[in-house]
């Protein structure tokens, strides 16, 4: 079987949760994967707000999941509240194929994905038909403002609930992935969100990123990650088209293949 990335050490920087998924996938494509979890998902300091909001969840017309989290954390928290709502009468918009295949994990049937993930495709696909709606946004407490300012913007009447808040691990729980970075030299830094970036930073005190990255190849998810580590000067060499793991190993794949390419032909 092709192995593409073979003897390639992959570091990819994500919560523990879901880095499971990633392992498998660069794994099976021969790579050598470091995990470095960089976030945890954390509950929020109230969740007043939420509560409150799903207390009138008949009264939203659309509920918007941007991330794999967002859905899980509100499943977590309506079944804590033992509510059983209805989503008959409500448009529910997924960001993602994960995000919409953990919907119907919990049971949340989904009726629109848009196309690429990001704030100005789903403020794009719903700006004609938001006029006066009323839209619930369950996220994390550092979600950009972009997504409610456009769905605003566009006459909807818009509440952003903060279901759950993203930490750094202690670095006594992620001890064991120091170590094992600090023993391996990586070839590919994977990001997923501007959060992962910082927090690895954070983690092991990196003062210069551009030095630090200089002889690796760095691959983000999305636009949004791509900006805020090329803020820091660092080069991104791969942003897939579709922002999700798998489209994000192919792209991984092919950066390499075309140097492997070039190297033979010259």
């Amino acid at each position: 079987m092709n192995k593409p990335l073979q003897n390639k050490t992959i570091v990819i920087t994500r919560g523990v949760e879901q880095s499971e998924s990633s392992l498998n996938i660069f794994g099976n494509l021969g790579a050598n994967v470091i995990l470095f979890p960089t976030i945890k998902i954390i509950n929020p300091v109230s969740f007043e707000l939420f509560d409150e909001a799903v207390k009138n969840f008949n009264n939203f017309n659309y509920l918007i999941f941007t991330s794999v989290n967002s859905v899980n954390k509100f499943s977590e928290r309506i079944s804590d509240l033992n509510i059983l709502l209805d989503f008959t009468n409500i448009k529910v918009v997924a960001t993602g194929s994960r995000t919409a295949k953990a919907c119907l994990e919990n049971n949340i049937k989904v009726d629109l994905i848009p196309v690429k993930y990001n704030a100005e495709n789903i403020i794009d696909n719903l700006k004609d038909e938001i006029k006066n709606k009323n839209v619930l946004v369950p996220c994390s407490a550092i979600a950009r403002e972009e997504l409610v300012s456009g769905l605003t913007s566009a006459g909807a009447n818009v509440v952003k609930t903060v279901i759950y808040e993203v930490g750094i691990p202690d670095k006594d729980e992620i001890a064991e992935y120091i170590s094992e970075l600090n023993r391996n030299s990586p070839d590919v830094f994977i990001f997923t969100s501007p959060s992962t970036f910082k927090n690895f930073l954070s983690i092991l005190k990196i003062d210069n990123p551009e030095i630090y990255f200089r002889n690796t190849v760095i691959a983000a998810i999305g636009t949004t990650t791509e900006s805020a580590i090329e803020s820091l000067n660092v080069n991104v060499n791969i942003v897939p088209e579709v922002f999700t793991i798998e489209a994000l190993a192919e792209s991984v794949t092919d950066y390499f293949e075309k140097i492997n390419f070039t190297n033979q032909h010259g």
